[in-house]
C-alpha cells in the first residue's frame, strides 16, 4: 500500500513542446487541474499590477531587458522588460493574487524578486532564499501563472531554468484561459513551509 501511495504522487512532466528548451514548455489548464495538490507540484502565481510610482510619488529608474527568444513558441514577447517602476514599499501579494487565483498557488513578483534594479538576474543565493521561501525545493514540477500573455512568467522561467532548474512550466493561457473555462478559482493565500533549494552555477 505505501508503494502505491508514492506512485500516486508522481506524474509524467508535460511533453516537451517544439523548439522549447530542454524541460521547458506549457501546459494545458487541463493538466494542471488534475494534478491540484500533488506534493510534487508547486504553481507560481506571477501576475502583477502595473504602476509609475510608489504612495509617496517616488519613481525609480527603469531596468534593462530579458532576452526571451528561445520561448517565442509560448506565445510570449521576444524581450521582456525587465525594468518596471519599483515599489521598495509594497508588501505582500497582488491584488490580482488575492482577488482569485489558481488553486494552491504561491504569489511571486518575478520583477521584484528574481530581477535586480539594473534588469540583471539576481544572484544564485537570492533566488534560492526566495524560492526556498515560497515552499519549492529542488525536485518540484513549477508551474508559472501570468495573465493570457506570459511575459512575467516566461521571465521567470529564464531566470530559474539559468540557475538550473528544469522542470519549469508555463500554463497556456494564462489565468485568464483558466478562468474562462470555468476552472476553480481560491482566494485562500498560500503559504508553503519552507523548502531547500540549490541554484547551480549558470552553464
Amino acid at each position: 500500500m505505501a508503494n502505491m501511495a508514492a506512485r500516486s504522487h508522481r506524474f509524467a512532466p508535460p511533453a516537451p513542446l517544439a523548439l522549447a528548451p530542454a524541460g521547458v514548455g506549457g501546459v494545458a489548464p487541463s493538466w494542471l487541474e488534475r494534478r491540484l495538490g500533488s506534493p510534487t507540484l508547486r504553481i507560481v502565481d506571477v501576475r502583477t499590477e502595473t504602476r509609475s510610482s510608489d504612495a509617496s510619488g517616488t519613481r525609480l529608474r527603469a531596468a534593462g531587458n530579458v532576452e526571451l527568444r528561445p520561448y517565442a513558441h509560448l506565445g510570449g514577447p521576444a524581450v521582456w522588460n525587465a525594468g518596471r517602476e519599483r515599489h521598495p514599499a509594497r508588501r505582500g501579494p497582488s491584488a490580482l493574487y488575492l482577488s482569485g487565483h489558481v488553486p494552491g498557488a504561491v504569489a511571486l513578483d518575478a520583477r521584484a524578486v528574481l530581477f535586480d534594479d539594473d534588469g540583471e538576474v539576481v544572484s544564485g543565493p537570492e533566488l534560492a532564499l526566495a524560492m526556498s521561501s515560497l515552499g519549492v525545493s529542488d525536485g518540484h514540477t513549477i508551474v508559472l501563472v501570468d495573465e493570457g500573455r506570459p511575459d512575467a512568467a516566461l521571465a521567470a522561467a529564464w531566470a530559474l531554468t539559468r540557475y538550473g532548474h528544469r522542470d519549469v512550466h508555463v500554463l497556456e493561457g494564462g489565468f485568464t484561459r483558466w478562468v474562462g473555462e470555468g476552472r476553480a478559482v481560491s482566494r485562500e493565500i498560500v503559504r508553503h513551509a519552507p523548502a531547500s533549494y540549490t541554484a547551480r552555477a549558470p552553464s
